[in-house]
C-alpha cells in the first residue's frame, strides 16, 4: 500500500469518519473504500484525489533530497 494510502486512512480514523460516509463524499459504494483500505484494490490517482478531498486534504508530492 502506498504511503498517501496509509496517511489517508489514518486521517480518516483520526476524524472519525467513517468509510461509508467517505463513501459518500466520493459518490462511490462502501466496498470501494474498504478493498482500496485493504489493498485489494488499486485505485487510480484520480481516486485518490477524491479520497483526499473527502477528508478535506490535499496531496503534496516533494522531492527526496
Amino acid at each position: 500500500m502506498s504511503v498517501i494510502l496509509e496517511q489517508l486512512i489514518q486521517r480518516r480514523k483520526e476524524l472519525h469518519i467513517s468509510q461509508k460516509e467517505v463513501a459518500r463524499r466520493m459518490k462511490t459504494g462502501q466496498t470501494t473504500i474498504a478493498r482500496i483500505e485493504t489493498g485489494a484494490r488499486s485505485p487510480k490517482l484520480e481516486t485518490v484525489e477524491r479520497f483526499a478531498q473527502a477528508l478535506g486534504c490535499d496531496i503534496v508530492l516533494k522531492r527526496n533530497d
